[in-house]
């Protein structure tokens, strides 16, 4: 009941909204940035689906592997689930799983608190598909008191439930099968191996990229001032277990555009776009490959399903020739023209 009163008030809001003057196109706006930015954040959580990249990673980590960008901008992913997943990893969303399944074990329980305590559990999770103030914020500290009040009694004993060893029994045979799967598979071991070297990858490169002292992250890689050897070493082994792993295959394919290595680079590029043809960074990269060797039909058709309209090839014609290579960086203008967007010129496009 109380679920289907906060669903009907939420639904009333956005009735209002949509009819106020101008509503539906900030209805349609809202959800489309919404979309776009759980879209992103679902690329950026396939690098590293089990481990996660850790609290406050989200910020840099999406610009440079997912926009392909210089600068943070934006703090979250405002979605509860997508969040820990990306901080956490596996682990963080078997706990939300936990939590979940003993807020179903304690919906009848007998504490004067339960109806107030369910109704706070239904708006953390309401609020908590569209926004993380609970979990990024301090609002962490308050956000288990419903579940410690749900599991007081009448008389504010402990509860105690009955236990029920099969259930455990059950989840004890998931996390078994799933550990199996990613120990004696190849494309389990291929998983792990690419998911540890991203997370190297983002904490080396991060923890020493900062602007303007680096223009680009490129600047990073090639300085040497990075230590990439234990991510090339971790992404070469993923893919002697399986040549196919998309995450290894952009993640190396973007290091080597960075270093100059675009035969390499193209190859690992194109494998990734096959397996993976959603990514938004592995589209763009891809088209920056094929615009930097003159291929610029196949650039341009590939950047005309893409967005980039953050400006991103402003900032590969930059650096391009920032490093003195001209022409690469008039075939990414090529190609942007030719896909209908508007043309980078050099002087707009220093960061």
């Amino acid at each position: 009941m109380i679920l289907a009163l906060l669903l009907a008030a939420a639904g009333l809001a956005g009735l209002a909204l949509a009819l106020a003057p101008g509503g539906e196109r900030l209805l349609a706006a809202a959800s489309a940035s919404r979309l776009a930015l759980w879209r992103d954040t679902l690329d950026l959580v396939r690098d590293t689906p089990l481990t996660g990249l850790g609290f406050e990673a989200f910020q840099m980590a999406y610009v440079s592997y997912g926009l392909l960008l210089h600068v943070g901008f934006q703090p979250h992913s405002h979605n509860l689930l997508l969040e820990i997943w990306l901080r956490q990893g596996a682990l963080g969303l078997l706990a939300v799983a936990w939590l979940a399944l003993n807020v179903l074990r304690l919906r009848h329980s007998p504490s004067w608190w339960r109806p107030w305590a369910l109704a706070s559990l239904a708006v953390i999770a309401l609020h908590g598909a569209v926004d993380i103030p609970l979990y990024g914020g301090r609002g962490l500290m308050v956000a288990f008191i419903p579940l410690a009040l749900l599991a007081r009694g009448p008389a504010g004993a402990p509860l105690r439930l009955a236990r029920r060893p099969g259930l455990a029994l059950a989840a004890a045979a998931a996390l078994v099968a799933a550990s199996a799967l990613l120990a004696f598979t190849p494309a389990g071991r291929a998983t792990v191996q690419a998911n540890l070297g991203a997370l190297a990858q983002t904490r080396a490169e991060l923890a020493r990229y900062r602007w303007p002292e680096w223009p680009l992250q490129d600047e990073l890689r090639r300085s040497g001032a990075v230590n990439l050897a234990p991510s090339l070493a971790r992404y070469q082994a993923a893919l002697a277990e399986n040549p196919a792993n998309a995450a290894a295959n952009r993640r190396l394919g973007q290091i080597e555009l960075s270093l100059g290595q675009y035969a390499a680079a193209r190859q690992h590029l194109e494998t990734a776009y096959a397996v993976d043809p959603g990514h938004r960074g592995g589209r763009q990269l891809l088209a920056e490959s094929y615009a930097i060797a003159g291929e610029v039909e196949q650039a341009a058709s590939l950047l005309a399903i893409t967005d980039v309209s953050l400006r991103q090839i402003d900032l590969r014609t930059y650096w391009y020739e920032h490093i003195g290579e001209a022409p690469r960086a008039q075939g990414l203008r090529q190609a942007l023209e030719l896909a209908g967007q508007p043309a980078a010129h050099a002087p707009a496009a220093r960061p």
